[in-house]
Formats: C-alpha cells, sequence, structure tokens
C-alpha cells in the first residue's frame, strides 16, 4: 500500500468517509461488518490526528506522538474522549492494561475476540499509550511491532459498537502507521481481530453412522459448526428411516435442539439405548438436522445409528423387584419381593450385600438370609420380609441393600439383582452454628467517633465468642489511633442471630497514612464452627488531616505521584503559562520549588526523605493544595 504522511492536525476523515462509501457500494446480503481499508497513514513525533470510523461526521478518536519536557520520555497515545476539544465519546475506549505508572493498550493477535468481556481502560482522555519510550527503554506492547490490532468500542447513535484498528509501531525513528479498521454494524456485538466479513456457521454431523450392541448403555451424537457463531438447528428423528421405536429401543427428545453460543462449536447429545429381552433383528435410528437458524447446515446433515441385537433364547429369568423404598427409623418392617419372568422350578438364594449397606445387620435393622422357592404351574412372586430397629442414636440416613446369590434349578438370574431400602433418621441432632463476621473490610474517618461490628451465626446455638486487635496485622496503635479491650460475646440456642461489638476511634491532627487496625475472632466455644474466611475485620483509618482545599480536578489538572515522582498534568495547555508548583513538608517548609511548568511535567525528588508532604499549584495567584506520599 502506498504510506501517506499526516502533519500535525490533519485527519484520518477524509479516508473514513472514502472507504466507507466503497463499502456501501458493493451490496452483502450478510455483512455485520463494516471494513475500511485505507492508503497507509503514518504519523512521526509531534504529530497528533483525529479519526472518524462511520460517516457520521463525528470525531471517534485521537492519536499523537508526543515527548516530555525533559526529552526523556516519548509517547505514542491513542485518545478515546478529548472533551474540552469535543474530540470522542466518554464510552469510547480501547482494550488495555494498566502499568506501573501509565494506562497501555493491548496489541492483540488476529483470531482475538474483542467484545464486553474485554478489559477496557477508562480515565483521563480515555487514553491509551501504545508504546512509551524512556531513556532508550521501550515500554508497550506496540514498540516496533508490526500488523498488530487495538481493540475498541466506540458510540454510535447511543449504542456502543466494537471493532479493531491494524497498526505498525516503530521506536527507532518513533512512529504509528494507520493501516485499515473494521467494526460490527450489530450493537454489542463482539469482533474476530482481522475479520473482514461475517460469514455464516456451517453445521455438520460428526461422521455419518455408527454400529452399537443392544447391551449399551448410550451412543453419542455430536455436531459441530465449521466457524463460532450465534446457531441452533434440530435434531429429528427421521420416521420413515427409522426402523427402532424410540421411547421403546431408545430414547431421545425429538426434536433435540443443539443451541450453540458463546464461541462454542460442538455439541454432543446422548441417545439412551434399552437392552431389552425381545428376540428382534438389526434396528435402525436415523437423525436429520433441520430448521437452522443463524447458521447453514452442510452436506454431513443425516446420522444412521445400526442396534445389533444381542438377545438369544434364554431360561426362566428371575429379578429382584428393584425397588428403593425409603422408611422412617420407625417405620417397623417391610418386604422384598423377587419375581420370574414365567413359571418355572427355581430355588433363589439371596443375603446382604454387605459392600453396599452401611447400616448395621442388629442395630439397625434386622433379617434371616435365605432362599425363595418357585414351582412350574406357580406364583410368579415370592417374598421376604425385614424389621427396622428405632434407636436413640443421631445419624445420616443409612441404606440396606439385598441381592440376589445364585439360583438352583430352569431358571436364570436377570439384570435386576438389587433391592434397597434407606433408613432416615429421626433423631434431632443439637444446632451447630457457624460463627462469622458480617463485615470483614471497612472504612472510617479519624474522628471522634465509634464504629460498630456485627458478629453472626447461620443458625443460633450455644457458643462464646472472643474477639481482640490482631497487633502484628495491625498499622494503627491501640490507645493512641483507637481503643479496643478483648470483648466475649455469648449466643444461645434460639436466641439472636447477631451481636455487636464497638471499635473507639480517636481524632488527632498529625498528617500521616491511613492506618488498619485488625480486630479478629481469635477464638470460640461451645456448639459452634468458624467460618476462616470471615473471621477478621480489617478497618481502615483514613487520615482527615489536610492543609488546605482540594480543587485539582476542577481546575483540570491530574497529579500523581510513583515512588521519588511528582507527575503534573494540565488538561489545558494554557493553565501551565505562569503556574508555580511547591513541595512543602509537615511543618509548612517549602522543600521544592519549580517555575515555567508546561502541560505535561516529571519531577523527580530522590533527595526528599519518605513521608507525607503538601503539593501546591499556583495558578493566577490562587494556590490548590493536595496531600501527597513519596516513597523515597
Amino acid at each position: 500500500m502506498k504510506k501517506t504522511v499526516l502533519n500535525k492536525n490533519e485527519r484520518l476523515l477524509a479516508y473514513s468517509a472514502m472507504a466507507a462509501a466503497m463499502v456501501a457500494a458493493i451490496p452483502d446480503a450478510n455483512a455485520d461488518i463494516v471494513y475500511v481499508d485505507i492508503p497507509d497513514v503514518t504519523l512521526e513525533l509531534g504529530d497528533f490526528t483525529t479519526a472518524e470510523f462511520d460517516g457520521d461526521g463525528v470525531v471517534d478518536f485521537a492519536f499523537g506522538l508526543s515527548s516530555g519536557n525533559s526529552g526523556d520520555w516519548t509517547f505514542i497515545r491513542a485518545f478515546g474522549s478529548i472533551s474540552f476539544l469535543t474530540y470522542g465519546n466518554a464510552t469510547n475506549m480501547f482494550i488495555g492494561y494498566s502499568g506501573a505508572i501509565l494506562p497501555y493498550g493491548s496489541a492483540l493477535g488476529s483470531g482475538a475476540l474483542i467484545g464486553p468481556d474485554a478489559s477496557f481502560v477508562e480515565g483521563l482522555y480515555n487514553q491509551v499509550f501504545m508504546a512509551s519510550i524512556y531513556s532508550g527503554i521501550t515500554y508497550g506492547q506496540f514498540g516496533d511491532a508490526e500488523d498488530h490490532y487495538l481493540g475498541f468500542k466506540f458510540d454510535i447513535g447511543g449504542e456502543l459498537h466494537y471493532g479493531w484498528i491494524r497498526v505498525n509501531c516503530t521506536v527507532g525513528p518513533v512512529t504509528l502507521t494507520v493501516r485499515d479498521w473494521a467494526y460490527d454494524d450489530e450493537a454489542n456485538t463482539p469482533i474476530i481481530a482481522g475479520a473482514t466479513a461475517t460469514p455464516l456457521p456451517v453445521a455438520n454431523f460428526e461422521g455419518d453412522a455408527i454400529i452399537v450392541d443392544e447391551t449399551a448403555a448410550s451412543t453419542t451424537v455430536t455436531v459441530m459448526l465449521d466457524i463460532a457463531g450465534d446457531c441452533s438447528v434440530d435434531l429429528d428423528v427421521n420416521d420413515a428411516l427409522t426402523t427402532a421405536t424410540n421411547g421403546v429401543d431408545f430414547t431421545m427428545s425429538d426434536p433435540t435442539v443443539a443451541t450453540f453460543a458463546g464461541g462454542v462449536t460442538t455439541l454432543s447429545f446422548d441417545i439412551t439405548l434399552t437392552d431389552d429381552l425381545d428376540f428382534e433383528g438389526t434396528e435402525s435410528i436415523v437423525i436429520d438436522i433441520n430448521n437452522p437458524v443463524g447458521c447453514e447446515i452442510g452436506a454431513a446433515s443425516q446420522y444412521a445409528i445400526v442396534i445389533d441385537d444381542n438377545e438369544v433364547p434364554l431360561p426362566a429369568l428371575v429379578n429382584m423387584d428393584g425397588t428403593a423404598v425409603a422408611l422412617s427409623e420407625s417405620g417397623g418392617s417391610g418386604s422384598v419381593g423377587i419375581n420370574i419372568s414365567e413359571t418355572s422350578d427355581c430355588v433363589v438364594d439371596y443375603a446382604l450385600n454387605a459392600g453396599g449397606t452401611t447400616a448395621t445387620e442388629g442395630s439397625d435393622f434386622t433379617y434371616t438370609t435365605g432362599s425363595v422357592t418357585f414351582v412350574d404351574g406357580g406364583a410368579l412372586t415370592q417374598s421376604f420380609d425385614y424389621t427396622i430397629i428405632d434407636d436413640v442414636e443421631v445419624e445420616s440416613t443409612e441404606d440396606i441393600i439385598f441381592e440376589i446369590t445364585g439360583v438352583t434349578g430352569t431358571c436364570a438370574i436377570g439384570l435386576i439383582t438389587e433391592s434397597s431400602v434407606a433408613i432416615i433418621d429421626n433423631d434431632v441432632a443439637p444446632v451447630v452454628g457457624e460463627v462469622s463476621l458480617t463485615e470483614v473490610a471497612g472504612t472510617v474517618e479519624e474522628i471522634a467517633t465509634t464504629f460498630t461490628g456485627t458478629v453472626e451465626m447461620d443458625e443460633a446455638s450455644d457458643c462464646t465468642v472472643t474477639l481482640n486487635v490482631n497487633a502484628g496485622a495491625s498499622t494503627a496503635t491501640n490507645g493512641e489511633d483507637f481503643t479496643f479491650s478483648e470483648t466475649i460475646l455469648t449466643f444461645t440456642e434460639g436466641g439472636a442471630t447477631t451481636q455487636t461489638f464497638d471499635v473507639t476511634i480517636n481524632a488527632d491532627v498529625e498528617i500521616e497514612p491511613d492506618e488498619t487496625v485488625v480486630v479478629e475472632i481469635t477464638s470460640i466455644d461451645g456448639s459452634c464452627t468458624l467460618d476462616e474466611t470471615a473471621d477478621a475485620l480489617s478497618l481502615v483509618i483514613v487520615n482527615n488531616d489536610f492543609i488546605d482545599i482540594h480543587e485539582f480536578s476542577n481546575a483540570g489538572i491530574q497529579l500523581y505521584t510513583f515512588n521519588n515522582q511528582v507527575m503534573l498534568q494540565f488538561e489545558n495547555a494554557s493553565s501551565a503559562d505562569g503556574a508555580g508548583f511547591q513541595l512543602l513538608d509537615a511543618t509548612g517548609r517549602i522543600v521544592f520549588d519549580a517555575s515555567n511548568l508546561v502541560s505535561e511535567n516529571t519531577f523527580t525528588l530522590n533527595t526528599l526523605p519518605t513521608g507525607v508532604y503538601v503539593a501546591r499549584v499556583v495558578i493566577n495567584g490562587k494556590a490548590l493544595d493536595k496531600q501527597v506520599y513519596l516513597n523515597n
């Protein structure tokens, strides 16, 4: 592509409008993505330009390459909203992350998902630093990167749209080249980095046929999309081609709806197979893909399941009745039935399944191991009895499992060999409540006041709770910054589920960092347990001793500190003309003084000790003060 260098204050607007007209002139029934390809636009150090992506005449974004006043810092920046220039919109943002000092844009690769779940940077001008170069060291992911994508969201008619910008950056020399961009014309719809069109997914079965034995519990049908997309299709049993019977030989909801969403491209569904006792030949299940919504049907739209019959002539079969009975511990007695499929001479032995039984014979129940006898021409059902023992122990539900252990005669054991009885305990356990702090974090002003905390139980029980200060975890001093003595709270079963304790806050006039007092539950005693995730309250005492007013935001001034540096930025560059900056210690003594300020200033203060200072900016004779903390 041809490269074009824009001078300061030139726009990408003309390219955007031209490209948008070209896209609109090429009809595409499936187009959800607006793709704009322009001649490469290259910005150099000192250039600033605006971009207008959707042809509505409103500037959407701005880009600028600049250097700091000392010359050590060089920046490549993208702006989402410069309100005092009426550029962009408060909701126009870029995907990025917070660095140690500056917010940076994320250099996305082709295929990355850009949507509501991405991490967008907001703040001053909603700006991201694509690259910053300090003393020859490059920071940020775009430095000397080719064909990386900057993800964005921006406002069109009050709704958010997501898109990408393909850029190249260099740091020697410092340049930014904008190559092309795209966004989805459907609001709140994610877009893939590098995508220029929106094809419909194609749905197919994975494979076309499978042979399964009738003894298999189930078989799996898998439907796939060739690309991700929101799509649904119906899986219908083809009645004309299916010879097996739904509900008898197999079980499947007809239709079964396969709904693809959230990037899922493969869905699997189990079809339950029934192993019956009927003598039958091979049967088949044929399933079709129908009713596509948001996608197309591919060539592999029919799937066949061939069921091999496994039946051979069998003798009369004996089975337990297969019941799963639940009885109260006071339920008395019951019986278990054993059935035979047809009359025959047969003796069936039964016993306790010791491995599966959790109840204890002799203390929880009684029964007699033995057998039942069937005769040719006689009854098809025989039974044996058991008795439940009602004890006074508090215990969980316990199970008895009986099983057929063997047969003698002209019969065989069938598929249902067990019956179970669940004994439900009828004894009431004592209440054991869980103790926790309602709040594990709090904030209070450094004034003479009382902070009230709450200890709660999920269910009131007999329990004593002791609270004390964790001196090792606290930075505030007991007796000076706050007052708290060991506190004992007593709960009773059936009583109140909450009790309170007080932390007295002591006011002072010292300028100091915020301090923390940690009050924790040190012990519990009685019928209770402790929620160890909520056993301590971390209370921050916010220092309220300030020297003067805080009007920085209203004056359009941003002031930050990082370790031994103070960074001062004026939103309106003209405000810096004639302004002065001073740093005062806690006694009011001026320890640093600067003039001839510019829009972006960085002061390195290596010689000052760690502590609290007052940063003062003087504009037109008016002093604005802000408390700051230096860490040298």
